[in-house]
């Protein structure tokens, strides 16, 4: 599996007026493999933001399992 996530936020405001270049914005790609049966799901990835503004650059491992009932 292969996920994109992006993100877009303009500038803040603050006492009523604009404050320039305070925009986020950034782009998360995330490879994982998944897993799955009749009642539960699971997937392992790996997250990685790949270019950003006014954002932290972060790598993480993701494990995510849902159980249906």
């Amino acid at each position: 599996m292969l996920e994109a996530n992006g993100f877009l936020q303009g500038d803040r405001w603050e006492d009523g007026g604009r404050l320039p270049s305070s925009d986020i914005r950034y782009l998360t790609i995330t490879p994982g493999i998944g897993w799955s049966c009749d009642k539960l799901q699971t997937l392992l990835a790996y997250q990685r933001v790949v270019t950003g503004t006014n954002a932290d650059a972060n790598d993480s491992v993701v494990l995510t399992c849902v159980y249906t009932f």
